[in-house]
């Protein structure tokens, strides 16, 4: 199987004066990692010469495998040895290191980078790290993500979630060694914003993968790279006035979001729903044309693909494309495509050729890894002469194989009532009539999507009924959007047992806020998504007879 490598970088930032200060930490990590894939967790800092030795821990929440520890500056490389131990407890290994800056030749304050390679990653993973700094004065300092999150010496843990690469996905444009596509939008397509999006991973780093090009001039009005610290740099015709990091991991796909407002003369640079660079002054407004150009130059181990690429005249909110990115095809509010490329065929449509003047040099079509999901349909329930009317008309019906409609008497467990092939008519609705149970007062609805490639997706539960006596009320969360933190209000009217969790758009545990029981009242929870990429989520509650389910969205 093909090796494929993702980081998770963290950063240290070295300071060191009369009264010593804890060192600072950042964590990145992608965010979502294909099934079956090797791990790199990539630990980046700066030589100083007040550190003696640093200790390291990293410890997975599952048995996975560290194949080795590389470090690397600049013209040196040189293999860790490192000690691994059996953590009885919680029955996973935990991997140990140490580092002692002076038996390296550098200079003080050069960059330099460890990198661990774990073995095949096969589910979701949690990693916590642990730290002790010995400086030359014989200072210990100690560091943990078991520590409080109001701590200076609190390391995040990283969270990495698995999905399972779907047919959905198709296939990829993969430009190596001096490939080009590119293809022209005009300037009198779009009002007032422009929103060009797309999917993009590299297995090295690529200088100019991406310029936004005035056609008339030949001047590159954006241009985007990712320089050989896997880092995203972009430039303009003058300075960003506003940026901030990115980290380009290699193997892992990040979704790019580049909105242009003639109006306000800017462009922005969202990378997995952060911004992270604004230009101001912008002279695009005088372009008849823009070319858009993605490109690769130089050795083939330079490889760029790209996936599911649009361009829209925006007329509603980013928010719509940020929740979208994970389907090949949405509608966005009043908004209006402009151009758009799956990849799943060759360019064969010639009329759209010429209107957007494609150009293609060097680039193939390969099959794609990228978290491309098949949509799953919307459930409706009328009730009417006691009887429950549900109906459903299917997404994407070139993926789907097989609807199963299954029902559940308190939400939690559900048994199949009716299944029924997916129908090739794009038009097609389903309809099922089922008779309520009069022993029970509610009634809770399904509709589970199963794929031609055999993954599985599910509608959203529809509650019928009303019991006797509700358990609780769950508010929606305050504020939302929000970053990094938000307000989860519930009113208990039963007190109980209760679990309050989150979850992730493809449905995986994010984090459980509460498991436990609850009297009579309002109770708040804060959930903290300072670790976690921007994007949709799902928060629950639950008792044994009764759940509810709404979304949020984390806009960083």
């Amino acid at each position: 199987m093909k090796k494929i490598i993702f980081y998770i970088l963290l950063l240290f930032t070295f300071t060191v004066s009369a009264q010593e200060e804890p060192l600072k930490f950042k964590i990145f990590s992608p965010t979502l990692v294909p099934q079956n894939q090797n791990v790199q967790i990539s630990v980046a800092g700066r030589l100083n010469k007040e550190i003696d030795t640093l200790f390291f821990t990293v410890q997975p929440n599952e048995r996975i495998k560290l194949n080795s520890i590389i470090f690397r500056k600049k013209n040196f490389s040189k293999k860790f040895h490192f000690k691994k131990t059996f953590n009885k407890e919680n029955s996973f290994y935990e991997y140990k290191f140490q580092f002692i800056p002076s038996l390296l030749d550098g200079k003080e304050n050069e960059a330099y980078q460890i990198i661990l390679t774990f073995n095949k990653i096969r589910k979701d993973i949690k990693f916590n790290y642990y730290l002790t700094v010995v400086r030359t004065d014989s200072t210990v300092e100690e560091y943990s993500s078991e520590m409080s999150e109001n701590s200076e010496y609190f390391l995040p843990p990283s969270y990495l979630r698995t999905y399972r690469v779907q047919d959905a996905s198709g296939k990829a444009l993969s430009l190596s060694g001096n490939s080009k596509f590119s293809f022209n939008i005009d300037n009198n397509e779009f009002t007032k914003n422009m929103l060009i999006e797309f999917w993009g991973k590299f297995s090295a780093p690529v200088n100019s993968f991406f310029n936004l090009i005035d056609s008339s001039t030949q001047d590159t009005l954006l241009s985007l790279s990712n320089n050989p610290l896997q880092l995203i740099s972009a430039s303009g015709k003058e300075a960003a006035s506003f940026f901030g990091d990115c980290f380009m991991p290699n193997g892992t796909w990040q979704h790019f979001s580049i909105l242009l407002s003639k109006d306000f003369h800017k462009a922005d640079l969202y990378v997995n729903d952060t911004k992270i660079y604004s230009f101001d002054n912008m002279d695009f407004l005088n372009s008849e044309k823009m070319n858009l150009a993605f490109r690769t130059s130089g050795s083939n181990k330079s490889n760029f693909q790209i996936d599911v690429l649009n361009v829209w005249e925006l007329n509603g909110s980013l928010i719509s494309s940020f929740e979208n990115k994970h389907y090949n095809h949405y509608l966005a509010d009043s908004s209006k495509i402009l151009a758009s490329f799956n990849f799943d065929d060759k360019f064969s449509n010639n009329e759209e050729n010429n209107r957007l003047g494609i150009i293609l040099s060097g680039a193939k079509l390969v099959k794609s890894s990228a978290p491309i999901f098949s949509p799953v349909p919307d459930l409706n329930v009328n009730v009417a002469n006691n009887l429950n009317s549900l109906e459903w008309k299917g997404k994407e019906f070139s993926l789907a194989k097989t609807y199963v409609l299954e029902k559940s008497f308190k939400g939690n467990k559900f048994s199949e009532i009716y299944k029924v092939d997916s129908d090739e008519d794009p038009n097609k609705v389903y309809y099922y009539s089922d008779f309520p149970d009069e022993s029970s007062k509610v009634v809770y609805y399904r509709v589970k999507q199963i794929n031609k490639d055999g993954s599985v997706g599910f509608s959203p539960t529809v509650k019928v009924g009303k019991a006797e006596q509700e358990e609780f009320i769950l508010d929606q969360n305050y504020p939302n959007p929000f970053n990094p933190t938000t307000k989860i209000s519930v009113e208990v009217l039963v007190q109980g047992e209760f679990q309050v969790i989150v979850y992730d758009l493809v449905g995986n545990t994010v984090q459980q806020l509460y498991s436990g029981f609850l009297t009579q009242g309002i109770h708040t929870f804060t959930f903290d998504g300072s670790n976690l990429p921007s994007g949709i989520y799902f928060y629950e509650i639950k008792s044994p007879h009764y759940n509810l389910v709404h979304k949020m969205i984390l806009a960083k």
